[in-house]
């Protein structure tokens, strides 16, 4: 009975593993329809782009590589002398790099035009695809994760330590940034510089001296994260 048990016991690590396997090699999760529709709202309206680049920093997370290619060459015509975008524009641009055909060619380029009436819900599909970016990084954070620890069990602390370097890159890229007036930026400046007097210290002392030099202590709103070396004394 015993070594039925046993066995039963053994036998379990290695359907959980298969179990991992499939899930690793199940296609991510993706919203391929959220991209077509945000280029599409792209094209109608140019102007989009200012508030979509502060959810979707690169064609990187976009899961078809075509429309990261087109997102990629969208922001480049935006950032250019004409700063607009336009199909004859992108098309142009995609054949002087040799992507056009790659990207599925003009027929693709008028299907994603059509993909949406108007640009209303452009930042809506930015937020999609980013929350679809994050989940398939995290996906690919768990396999690493996972690796390390099969191939590097006599050292947890150094897994860990690396486990949350890759989390934490994760979070800081998918934090959403949000455009501020450059005069209202000024106004809170002064008016911090009015209120430290001539201080160093602007936030809350850490009691190490050459730290607080450096940070001007810990401030308000910000996530301070200790990073280092097993035993380096982060305790």
């Amino acid at each position: 009975m015993s070594q039925q048990n046993n066995t039963t016991q053994a036998a379990k690590p290695g359907k959980k593993s298969q179990a991992i396997n499939r899930l690793m090699d199940a296609l991510p999760p993706h919203a391929v329809e959220a991209e077509e529709s945000l280029l599409g709202s792209i094209l109608i309206d140019a102007s989009v782009l200012n508030d979509v680049q502060l959810i979707i920093q690169s064609g990187d997370d976009f899961f078809k590589k075509a429309n990261g290619s087109i997102y990629t060459i969208m922001i480049e015509l935006n950032n250019g002398a004409l700063k607009t975008v336009d199909i004859v524009q992108l098309k142009q641009m995609l054949e002087d790099r040799n992507l056009l055909e790659a990207v599925g060619g003009m027929d693709y380029l008028v299907k994603i035009a059509e993909a949406v009436p108007s640009a209303a819900s452009a930042s809506h599909y930015a937020r999609l695809v980013k929350e679809k970016s994050v989940v398939r990084q995290l996906i690919a954070a768990a396999g690493e994760i996972l690796q390390d620890a099969y191939t590097n069990p006599e050292d947890p602390q150094e897994i860990l330590s690396e486990a949350e370097r890759r989390i934490f890159s994760i979070a800081q890229q998918s934090e959403q940034r949000h455009a501020e007036k450059l005069d209202e930026l000024l106004t809170v400046a002064i008016e911090q510089l009015e209120a430290n007097d001539g201080k160093l210290i602007t936030g809350v002392a850490t009691g190490y001296p050459m730290l607080d030099e450096v940070t001007s202590g810990l401030q308000k709103g910000e996530m301070v994260i200790i990073a280092a070396r097993p035993s380096m004394g982060k305790t």
